[in-house]
């Protein structure tokens, strides 16, 4: 949202993460929206378009045939031990749908994964700190996106804030490749 808020012209932005839009207030009546939308998705792995005037879509990375799956959808309790993929590093994302760092941790590892089919990624949805699944893993845990990385047999590479380095640095201390 950064990229969006600083953009010169803009009064105010406001992102609605359940669909994805963006709604901005220009300080004129002749926006620069084309230069609005590709400054942002030059700072971004997201992709924003021109859905209407004084409106933006933005659209979620492509993860079609990527191993993903929400393993907790509306803050239930979930086993992560039963969801550690055979063969594969599993990383387990605690986040939320209000959560926007969350969704820009999501692309990154979507596209690490488009170069790496040994990586599984299990999205857990905590929906809010009250939940049953933060309470279950995440007492004590001060932010999200928290991610758990475990290997395939259940041995934890990495346990923290979702943050990209951090968790590039865990896998880079296994061969992923798959070589």
């Amino acid at each position: 949202m950064t990229a969006i808020q600083e953009f010169p012209g803009v009064q105010d932005a406001l992102l609605e993460t359940k669909t994805w839009k963006v709604e901005v207030t220009f300080d004129s009546d002749d926006p620069d929206t084309a230069g609005l939308i590709e400054n942002f998705n030059k700072a971004t792995k997201f992709t924003l378009t021109e859905a209407e005037s004084g409106k933006i879509q933005g659209s979620s990375p492509d993860a079609a045939g990527l191993d993903i799956e929400i393993i907790s959808k509306a803050g239930e309790k979930v086993d992560l031990s039963s969801h550690v993929v055979e063969g594969k590093i599993t990383i387990f994302d605690f986040y939320a749908d209000w959560c926007v760092p969350c969704k820009v941790l999501e692309a990154k590892l979507v596209e690490l994964m488009r170069d790496n089919d040994r990586i599984a990624f299990r999205k857990v949805n905590i929906v809010d700190w009250d939940s049953a699944v933060a309470k279950q893993h995440l007492a004590g845990v001060e932010g999200i996106p928290y991610v758990i990385i475990l290997t395939d047999s259940g041995e934890e590479l990495y346990r923290g804030a979702g943050l990209f380095d951090r968790i590039s640095e865990a896998l880079g201390s296994r061969n992923t490749a798959g070589e």
